[in-house]
């Protein structure tokens, strides 16, 4: 499964008539820079800090899934330590495979 390359960026935008926040997260793309990727919708009742978070961890995928597979390389496919298997288990939700 392919995706967006990173880095990916977390981006604060206003929208509506009552300026609510929300979160575009966008990444290049083919040479085309600031590609949306994901956007927060806003929701009535939960506070900024919960865009903002939400976005972030959107925004840092890549490297998430980047250091995954390094830790795995590293400590083998059939390691049982349990950092390992959170690391093949995050991989596999990403790759759309569980």
């Amino acid at each position: 499964m392919k995706h967006t390359p990173g880095p990916w960026k977390a981006n604060k935008a206003f929208v509506g008539s009552h300026n609510q926040t929300r979160y575009n997260i966008t990444g290049e793309d083919n040479g085309y820079s600031r590609r949306v990727i994901a956007d927060t919708p806003f929701f009535e009742g939960r506070g900024e800090d919960i865009h903002a978070g939400n976005a972030h961890l959107i925004a840092a995928s890549p490297d998430l899934l980047e250091a995954c597979k390094k830790v795995v390389a590293v400590c083998g496919q059939n390691s049982i330590l349990i950092e390992v298997v959170m690391c093949r288990e995050a991989i596999a939700i990403a790759e759309g495979r569980a």
